[in-house]
């Protein structure tokens, strides 16, 4: 029995492709009416093939038909760094195989979420966010979170966000491509901080951070509170988000975050500006 996890619209005339995941063996079925596909994580362990995340991808391979990104947190070939595959729509085969390398290993989770971006690097090429929430400071040797950006074209590591706050704030939880919020060409993205800067202190709330990119490995940061929106520090925020429509009508997506154990668990469902956010404006749209 398979069961669907994913629901993607990738291609103009194919309207949706839908994900089975193989719980056991980490499987991945692409099921739509033109053509068919199945993916398992080459190299790795029996138990730790589950993939954890997918997003669509424009054709990177230039074979005409969309590609798409998975992540395997728990991938592990005796390094247990987890990994993120980009696979062809077409037939399953893997154009790239993307590893931590710009922010190593030890015990990241790397692929627990996954996204692709307006390019970043200025190749014209659609690039690839990969979030790692459980990475590892080596230093200090606390559990803070990381999120790192690659070449869509090559798959090369193009820049790495490590987390510098104490343990736990899973930065890199959940990551998201906005497209070009500032208009100035490269790729803008979302990650998410559920449990604040310094992670698990009873006196903050989690954040988004905003990542606005200003040349080729350049980028300004800012980070939108979750307490600006009625979130407590009981509950986490910014671990539940994706990209909507352009709600407010700007010309510019916004985000729609969840936050499930809002007000003792009633939950509630924000819409939050990026745009508005960086002209200094009142991010929440509704």
């Amino acid at each position: 029995m398979y069961k669907a996890t994913t629901f993607l619209s990738v291609a103009p005339s194919a309207a949706v492709m839908v994900f089975f995941l193989i719980p056991a063996h980490g499987q991945i079925m692409l099921d739509e009416t033109d053509y068919d596909s199945v993916f398992t994580p080459p190299g790795a362990l029996f138990d730790s093939n589950l993939v954890q995340s997918s997003a669509p991808l424009t054709d990177l391979n230039s074979d005409g038909i969309p590609d798409y990104v998975i992540g395997v947190p728990a991938y592990n070939n005796e390094v247990h760094s987890g990994a993120a595959f980009v696979i062809s729509g077409a037939d399953g085969s893997i154009i790239h195989t993307l590893h931590p390398t710009g922010i190593g290993a030890l015990s990241s989770s790397f692929g627990y979420s996954v996204s692709s971006t307006v390019d970043v690097d200025g190749d014209s090429i659609e690039d690839i966010i990969v979030g790692a929430p459980t990475w590892k400071d080596p230093v200090v040797l606390e559990t803070v979170g990381a999120v790192e950006l690659f070449s869509g074209a090559t798959g090369v590591s193009i820049a790495a966000h490590k987390h510098t706050g104490l343990i736990g704030s899973e930065m890199g939880k959940k990551v998201v491509g906005l497209g070009d919020i500032d208009g100035n060409g490269f790729g803008d993205y979302a990650v998410g901080l559920p449990f604040g800067v310094s992670g698990h202190l009873i006196t903050e709330t989690g954040k988004i951070r905003l990542y606005f990119t200003t040349g080729v490995g350049a980028y300004t940061e800012t980070e939108i509170d979750g307490a600006s929106f009625g979130s407590s520090h009981l509950e986490p925020w910014g671990d539940v988000f994706c990209t909507g429509d352009d709600y407010d009508g700007d010309g510019y997506i916004e985000i729609v975050v969840g936050a499930s154990a809002w007000n003792f668990g009633m939950g509630i469902i924000q819409v939050i500006s990026p745009a508005l956010h960086l002209q200094g404006l009142d991010p929440l749209v509704e």
